[in-house]
């Protein structure tokens, strides 16, 4: 008899921030609903995602997707999607000379302020400073989920 070990991998590689307290199946979500509501999360980058729409995503309710995805993830849904945001927006500050009012809509900022904050505040920097410094994207803003 062969165990597939493949969903637990999964859930592994998406899970940069693990709970250190292991939780019950039936407080988390599947590892295939967490990567459903991820996908969904980076083709719609640049748009305003709802929690309803992950939760649609993953095929849960709106309750159990966002205490669901916070207990298999480590962080609720909507900081992973900022998360995700900035990581990129590390990527295209890094490689590309768009402007930063640019690369705010890109990532799904209406404006480049609150792009600003948002990133300074994962990043301890402005975008331009660390653009300035041409950081490595693979290292965005000492990000635990920049390798996954």
């Amino acid at each position: 008899m062969t165990i597939d070990a493949t969903p637990y991998h999964a859930a592994a590689e998406l899970s940069a921030l693990s709970d250190p307290e292991p939780r019950p199946a039936g407080e988390r979500i599947a590892p295939w609903q967490a990567r459903a509501a991820i996908a969904h999360m980076q083709a719609h980058l640049a748009e305003p995602v709802t929690l309803g729409e992950l939760a649609a995503a993953a095929g849960v309710s709106v309750f159990h997707f966002s205490r669901g995805f916070r207990n298999a993830i480590g962080e609720p849904p909507l900081r992973h999607l900022a998360r995700l945001r900035i990581r990129t927006a590390c990527r295209l500050l890094s490689e590309t000379d768009a402007p930063v009012a640019r690369v705010a809509a890109d990532v799904g900022y209406r404006s480049p302020q609150a792009f600003a904050r948002a990133f300074e505040r994962l990043c301890g920097s402005p975008p331009s400073v660390w653009r300035a410094r041409r950081g490595d994207p693979s290292k965005c803003c000492d990000d635990p989920l920049a390798g996954t």
